[in-house]
């Protein structure tokens, strides 16, 4: 578990090394499994986000409400958490549900756009 997670974060490192230049540059931002995850998950959203042309698709499932423990660092992120910050944000939700029970207990799933101004 500690190789994979360790993995994981170099993956998620490589969005720390992006320059201005490339801003506006990837259509879709693809996001699973990480914010129950990532105690700054406010800011690794918010850091992302640039890199994403207007318009473009995001897709994100965590684990929130009912999730169990798992994982090295764990915390679910409710959706009205995340409902809340994403108020703050320049997306527009287009769709979102959460699931429960024994197939896959405590997960929410949001799909965005990033807004156009």
């Amino acid at each position: 578990m500690l190789e994979q997670s360790s993995n994981m974060i170099k993956a998620l490192g490589i969005f720390g090394r992006l320059s201005k230049e490339q801003e506006e540059y990837f259509d879709t931002l693809i996001c699973l499994s990480m914010f129950e995850h990532d105690v700054h998950w406010q800011q690794s959203l918010t850091h992302n986000l640039p890199f994403l042309k207007k318009g473009g698709l995001i897709l994100l499932l965590w684990g929130a409400e009912g999730n169990g423990p798992h994982g090295m660092s764990w915390k679910p992120v409710t959706s009205a958490e995340f409902a809340e910050f994403a108020q703050t944000l320049p997306i527009t939700i287009v769709g979102d549900q959460r699931y429960g029970g024994d197939d896959c207990p405590g997960a929410y799933h949001v799909e965005a756009v990033k807004t156009i101004v």
